[in-house]
């Protein structure tokens, strides 16, 4: 369950691996019928290269990098490994920043807590038939009840943690910045050509924000609140001017528009996105 693969070409070509979160995920299969934009781009580099997704849901630059130290050198051939990725790294995503920054800059808050209180806490999204049936309908309760049994989520704080360590706070962007500078080193070990892409999402500043009137992207977009906008855009300007620092970094955030249907929801594709996202793609890695 950790790759999805696809059959228009030969497993013996070179390997394209694809990472990313629910945006990449070939599991995700809601956001778009299952029209991905990986899906897309294994058809587009068919005759050269067989596509490997290893896109999961929540994943972000942190998940790839750990999952391409446990796995890259276990392939055949990787040619080409693109991330797509971004969003996700909003400071409070994997953990309250201002504990994250100080004392976990490299894990999740769930990670932390398994490593501190030494107790295995299952984040698989359902563990049974029963799971499946009873808490599907309820997905955050699940969460929930998940946390509460296996730790207290308040058990830690950070207080004089900044005086007391001799770490450095690190803060999002940075974060991001050195997961994709040691995920390119270790593409670059395995012979293989590594591109990050800062993903496009609804709402930032410029071409993100000016969907057609009356359109279903501009339903979308006036649904999201100023705090989300504020916290989003501010990050994306760190991550723009790190990214124009790295050669393997390109700048996509501003492709695939809200036109009036690309969108499923503020923070994925439809199919009709996913398929200009993966043309996108191609056009820079084709070379």
């Amino acid at each position: 369950e950790d790759y999805v693969v696809y059959d228009g070409s030969s497993d013996k070509n070179p390997v394209l691996l694809t990472f990313g979160g629910s945006t990449t995920s070939g599991f995700y299969q809601h956001y778009a019928d299952g029209e991905t934009w990986p899906k897309y781009l294994s058809e587009l580099v068919s005759k050269e290269n067989y596509l490997v997704n290893g896109g999961v849901g929540s994943y972000s630059s942190l998940q790839e990098f750990l999952k391409f130290f446990r796995d890259g050198a276990r392939f055949e051939q990787v040619s080409i490994v693109v991330s797509l990725n971004g969003i996700n790294e909003q400071p409070d995503y994997s953990g309250r920043d201002f504990q994250r920054k100080v004392l976990y800059p490299f894990l999740t808050e769930t990670q932390y807590k398994m490593n501190e209180a030494q107790l295995w806490i299952d984040q698989r999204v359902n563990t049974s038939l029963l799971d499946n049936k009873i808490f599907g309908l309820i997905p955050n309760i699940k969460s929930a009840l998940i946390n509460l049994r296996h730790i207290d989520s308040n058990t830690f704080s950070v207080s004089g943690a900044e005086e007391a360590t001799i770490f450095r706070p690190i803060s999002a962007a940075e974060r991001w910045e050195k997961n994709v500078r040691r995920l390119n080193a270790l593409v670059s070990i395995e012979g293989a050509k590594y591109f990050v892409f800062l993903q496009p999402t609804l709402g930032l500043e410029g071409p993100q924000s000016n969907p057609p009137k009356g359109t279903n992207d501009e339903e979308l977009l006036l649904s999201l609140s100023e705090e989300y906008l504020l916290e989003m855009r501010n990050l994306y300007k760190e991550l723009k001017a790190r990214c124009q620092e790295m050669s393997f970094c390109i700048d996509i955030s501003d492709s695939v528009p809200p036109l009036g249907d690309v969108y499923a929801d503020p923070r994925h594709h439809n199919a009709v996105g996913n398929k200009i996202l993966a043309d996108e793609i191609y056009k820079h890695i084709s070379g």
